[in-house]
């Protein structure tokens, strides 16, 4: 599940009913974050979560500021 996946999964009919999406072990990079950051949050999301190494600091943040503290990094 690629950068391409990321894509399609935020702009997916159903990206607002999601309430948990585990993207750990996948390689979600710079690229497929920006996809994240571009969609609006889920209303009831509760955690979004992510493998750290795949991504650069500044989108880690990014990513921090746009969900808040639903978002988890695995620092694997």
């Amino acid at each position: 599940f690629g950068d391409a996946a990321v894509r399609r999964l935020a702009r997916a009919t159903f990206w607002e009913n999601l309430t948990e999406l585990d993207l750990r072990d996948n390689p979600v990079t710079d690229p497929g974050a920006k996809h994240l950051l571009a969609a609006a949050v889920p209303p009831d999301l509760a955690a979004l979560l992510l493998t750290a190494r795949h991504l650069s600091r500044p989108v880690r943040a990014a990513l921090a500021a746009h969900f808040g503290p639903r978002v988890v990094f695995d620092e694997e």
